[in-house]
Order: structure tokens, then C-alpha cells, then sequence
């Protein structure tokens, strides 16, 4: 890690600022970050987080409150340059911090050695990920059918 900002995803979804847990006022707030992290730097619109997020439904203020919540949080601990408004929707500046996630898609050894086969634990939509990631490592390959 070389930046002030390093976010987990390897396991639970964690974000760090200057070797600090940021502590999130709100679970959606930081699953918003966490779906923007997973998109790496691509946009995220109202309408895909809420699809995503709130799979149930929800309206556009909901998603609009919890972004307020997330930036709010962000600049609280001196770290909202890593979020950007892109077009319609919401991404993170990648190049802003470190992430376990890019550094293994990067082919960094110690990244790939922190792999242990979870991806955000608490996100259900980020077994699509795992899917992936675990393909490209081949350590889902021997597991019995679900």
C-alpha cells in the first residue's frame, strides 16, 4: 500500500483512511461505495444502484440520500477526492487509492496471495465477482456442484 486510502474487498468490505477504519453512518452508504468500487472507475447510475442496492424497490431519493451519506462520510475523514460525479452517474477515482481487488487484477503477488476465495462477504450481488475471480484463480474449480 502506497496511498493514504486502502479499500479491502478480499473478505469483508473495509475502507481505510491513513491506516483508520472508516466507520460508516450508513450500511447503504457504504454498499454504494462498494458497488462503485466493484464497476472499477465506470459509472454508476440511480437507476443501476438502485436495481443492485435495493433490489426490492426504492425510489431515486433513497439512493440520492444514501450518496449524500457516503460523501458526507468521504470528506468527514478527508477522502472524498476517491469519489467523482461521471455523466448521469457516481465512480470512484481509481487512481486515488490502493484496492486489493485492482491489485490482484493487476497481477500483484501479495494480492493474490490475500485472496482466500471471498469477495465483499456481506454483498450478495458480489458473487458475480467471486465467480469471476475464483475462475481466474482456478480455487472454485474443485469444489462439488451447488
Amino acid at each position: 500500500q502506497r496511498k493514504p486510502v486502502f479499500i479491502r474487498t478480499f473478505g469483508s468490505f473495509d475502507v481505510f483512511a491513513n491506516g483508520r477504519l472508516v466507520e460508516f453512518s450508513s450500511a447503504k452508504a457504504k454498499e454504494l461505495l462498494a458497488l462503485l468500487v466493484n464497476n472499477r472507475g465506470g459509472a454508476v447510475s440511480t437507476e443501476e444502484a438502485m436495481a443492485v442496492i435495493w433490489e426490492s424497490g426504492g425510489s431515486g431519493a433513497l439512493c440520492r440520500t444514501a450518496a449524500m451519506r457516503l460523501r458526507g462520510t468521504l470528506e468527514q475523514y478527508g477522502i472524498g477526492y476517491i469519489l467523482s460525479e461521471k455523466g448521469s452517474g457516481r465512480c470512484v477515482n481509481i487512481s486515488r487509492f490502493d484496492c486489493d481487488y485492482y491489485m490482484f487484477l493487476n497481477g500483484v503477488k501479495a494480492a493474490e496471495w490475500a485472496f482466500t476465495g471471498e469477495y465483499m462477504t456481506q454483498y450478495s450481488w458480489a458473487e458475480v465477482t467471486l465467480g469471476a475471480l475464483l475462475s481466474k484463480t482456478g480455487k472454485g474449480k474443485n469444489e462439488a456442484p451447488g
